[in-house]
C-alpha cells in the first residue's frame, strides 16, 4: 500500500515476460516486501492515514499514535494494529483503515460477539473474568534452545548452581 519514493528496479518475472523483453527491467510504483525502503515506506503511509485522521504520532515511539479527543491509542507493528478505547471510537478508527487498507480485524472484548483470544506480535492476548493474560509465544523458547544446541540439556532451578541430588525434597 505504500508508494515507492525512489526509483527501484526489478527483473521482469518470467511469467509476465512478453516476446520482446528480453533485456527489459520494470519501475515499482509500490512499495514491494523485502526491497530495502518497503518498511519505511509503509511506516510512512499508515503515518499519514493516522494522523489525518487526528492521531498523533508517538516522538519518542513513532509506532504510537494517540488521538485525545476520542482517547483512543493505536500501536503499530509492520502490518499488525493494535487499537485500544471504546467501541465506538474503534469503530471509527476501524473505519479508516478500512477505506484504504485491506485488512483482517480481530475484536478483543468482554462483549459475547468478540473473541476471548487473539495472537498479535507473536503474543496470546486473552480476555479472562480476571482481566486480561498475556503469554509469549513458546516457539521463542524453542528457537533459543534450539539455537543454542541444547535440545538435550537437563534443566536446572538457579543458572549456574550444580545439582545437589536434593531437588524435589
Amino acid at each position: 500500500y505504500a508508494p515507492a519514493v525512489r526509483p527501484v528496479y526489478m527483473r521482469l518475472p518470467s511469467e509476465d515476460k512478453e516476446e520482446h523483453d528480453e533485456g527489459m527491467v520494470g519501475r515499482l510504483n509500490m512499495s514491494m516486501y523485502g526491497t530495502r525502503d518497503a518498511a519505511a515506506n509503509w511506516a510512512a503511509e499508515y503515518g499519514r492515514t493516522l494522523t489525518e485522521a487526528g492521531y498523533v504520532q508517538g516522538k519518542y515511539s513513532p509506532c504510537i499514535f494517540h488521538n485525545s479527543a476520542s482517547d483512543t491509542a493505536v500501536m503499530v507493528h509492520g502490518d499488525d494494529f493494535v487499537g485500544i478505547g471504546k467501541p465506538c471510537e474503534l469503530a471509527k478508527l476501524r473505519k479508516v483503515l478500512e477505506d484504504k487498507y485491506k485488512f483482517k480485524v480481530e475484536m478483543l472484548s468482554g462483549d459475547s460477539n468478540d473473541t476471548k483470544e487473539v495472537k498479535t506480535l507473536n503474543k496470546i492476548v486473552r480476555w479472562t473474568p480476571n482481566g486480561l493474560e498475556l503469554e509469549a509465544d513458546p516457539r521463542h523458547a524453542e528457537l533459543a534452545i534450539g539455537e543454542q544446541g541444547l535440545e538435550q540439556a537437563s534443566a536446572c532451578r538457579t543458572a549456574g548452581v550444580k545439582a545437589s541430588g536434593n531437588e524435589g525434597r
